[in-house]
């Protein structure tokens, strides 16, 4: 009996004995060594500081290596009065538009910009321009060129009046403002001569007398290659002439004048012999004057075959190129003249 149990106590104690080794090498096999002084152990095993609280060794609990990226982020940059350096333009001012500069903190780089105020022009003395009925001033830049124009004051004195036919003097005073301060130029302007106003033949400013002007004109047509036109010549504003020699100047080489009606005349003639100017002379051949407005002749044209549409101007005028015609009521041989005027007139081809 006493056998058995010894044998069976030895059965344990072997057994006991097993799983103390078993135990021991589990524990060299992961790393784990028994704690130091001075530091704790995590319940993983882990060696931790006493003081602290953090693991001292390679490894954090769960078997992770440690690294900084574990520890909290640290704020580098320390609390500072910023300590910037000199101001650095980056865009120069001009005249009229800013510039730019920055300044950086030799500590931490912080920027800082700002705007350089424009520089403004720098302006000369007004230059003084005289015009036409206005006068102006302009300067200029000395930096970058700019042209600024002021309009001046005028104050005028006039020391000849102009007449009819006569010049006239102004003693002319030009003024403008710049800053606070006046800069004056002077100039004597010529002031034309006013011309005559008639009025029923009589100048109303200087007395004056003329015979209103008699007026020759043509009158508009149009027609188409290989046509026979007629065109009137027209006259108004007749104080009774006493007979009249008008031109009309054409394109003969578009134009052929094929015949002329006088209706203003008990006599007439024309002359057709120099191209490009037909000559129409009418008169009664007495004292009696040519009376009335309208038509004074019809001129038939015939468009030359293959003319192109265009536009042909006929033009009338006196004989010479003069500008007057024979004065109504004188005798046979002595004719007094009397001032005409002319407008053209326009033959238009059509296709």
């Amino acid at each position: 009996m006493n056998r058995f149990f010894t044998k069976r106590y030895a059965i344990l104690l072997f057994t006991a004995a097993l799983l103390l080794a078993a135990v021991l090498l589990s524990a060299c096999s992961s790393g784990n060594a028994p704690a130091q002084s001075g530091e704790t152990s995590t319940a993983a095993g882990s060696p931790v500081d006493a003081a602290t609280g953090k693991t001292t060794d390679a490894q954090q609990p769960g078997g992770k290596p440690s690294s900084p990226d574990d520890e909290p982020p640290v704020d580098t940059v320390t609390p500072h009065e910023h300590q910037y350096g000199d101001w650095v333009v980056l865009d120069e001012p001009n005249c009229a538009g800013v510039g730019r500069e920055e300044r950086i903190c030799t500590v931490c780089g912080d920027v800082q910009t700002r705007n350089i105020p424009a520089l403004g022009h720098s302006f000369g003395a007004p230059e003084f321009i005289w015009n036409v009925g206005s006068v102006s001033a302009a300067r200029v830049c000395s930096a970058c060129g700019s042209r600024e124009v002021l309009q001046a004051t005028v104050t005028a004195v006039t020391t000849a009046e102009p007449s009819c036919t006569e010049s006239g003097e102004q003693d002319c005073t030009a003024t403008v403002t710049v800053d606070g301060k006046d800069y004056t130029d002077k100039s004597v302007v010529v002031l034309s001569p006013l011309g005559h106003d008639f009025v029923n033949g009589v100048c109303t400013r200087c007395g004056e007398t003329r015979a209103i002007p008699i007026r020759f004109s043509v009158e508009n047509a149009s027609g188409s290659a290989g046509e026979n036109v007629t065109v009137n010549l027209l006259v108004s504003d007749n104080p009774d002439i006493a007979g009249y020699s008008v031109s009309v100047l054409y394109d003969e080489t578009k134009l052929e004048v094929v015949s002329v009606r006088i209706r203003l005349g008990a006599f007439g003639t024309t002359n057709k012999q120099t191209p490009g100017k037909l000559r129409i002379l009418a008169t009664d051949m007495g004292t009696n004057p040519l009376k009335g407005n309208g038509v004074c002749a019809e001129i038939v044209f015939k468009i030359k075959d293959g003319t192109q549409p265009c536009e042909i101007v006929l033009t009338p005028c006196l004989r010479d190129n003069a500008d007057t015609v024979y004065r109504s009521g004188a005798a046979t041989g002595d004719y007094p003249e009397y001032p005409a005027e002319f407008e053209a007139g326009t033959l238009t081809v059509v296709a």
